[in-house]
């Protein structure tokens, strides 16, 4: 579904990614994981249009999308979750809902839509026109999931989803990514807690000073010495 080849990225003198290359295949949840600073948010920012890259990144039926403008990125079927759950504060719930289905590559009706939301976050039907700013970390989050869904995307991108919540709240956020990963939803999970993205993903990729330097199966990967001393304690 996402082909990502050969993506750079630079911010003046500091190179954030050099050559960045993997996939994420129908279906499949994929983790990326490394830490602070290594490229995973600049990896996600360049695929959706925020940062200048060069390189090529490929969603399937649509071909290439490096170069076009965001919305257009999103329309093409990707969508992302930004890192710490960011919603529009000032608006309501439903407002926020309204965001995402308006940007969506879908065209689906609006209600049917809002009500497969509700079906996966029922506590988020309870609270349509309640301001997103009054949410709690792991409602803010799960809005900020459900403002991507809403647009029926084919592939989710994820950027830090536990990053500053509390960790009964990590817990309550990794069920719900579950949930979709069980679903057959394609999602390409970017986040600093190894042992657990791991734990959902089928395939994973360490990120280091901008480059892959370790590429394989969950499975493998948790049990490589290095990378459980290195990322997984």
């Amino acid at each position: 579904m996402l082909t990502i080849t050969d993506l750079k990225v630079s911010y003046g003198a500091i190179k954030a990614l050099e050559g960045v290359s993997l996939t994420v295949g129908r279906g499949e949840t994929v983790a990326l994981v490394g830490a602070n600073g290594a490229g995973k948010s600049s990896l996600l920012k360049a695929i959706m249009g925020l940062v200048s890259a060069t390189g090529e990144v490929t969603v399937e039926g649509t071909g290439p999308i490096l170069g076009r403008s965001p919305h257009k990125i999103a329309r093409s079927g990707l969508r992302a979750v930004p890192e710490g759950g960011a919603v529009f504060n000032g608006m309501t719930v439903r407002e926020n809902l309204q965001v995402g289905f308006a940007s969506g590559a879908s065209r689906l009706d609006e209600a049917g839509a809002f009500d497969d939301a509700f079906l996966r976050f029922p506590k988020l039907g309870q609270r349509l026109d309640q301001l997103a700013g009054t949410l709690s970390g792991g409602e803010r989050q799960m809005l900020a999931i459900a403002r991507a869904l809403v647009g029926a995307p084919s592939v989710l991108l994820l950027d830090e989803p536990s990053f500053g919540l509390a960790p009964v709240v990590v817990d309550e956020v990794f069920a719900m990514i579950e949930m979709l990963t069980s679903g057959g939803l394609t999602i390409l999970l970017v986040e600093q807690n190894a042992r657990r993205a791991l734990s959902l993903a089928s395939r994973g990729y360490v990120i280091e000073q901008g480059s892959i330097v370790v590429e394989g199966a969950s499975e493998q990967l948790s049990a490589d010495s290095r990378i459980v001393d290195a990322y997984l304690g």
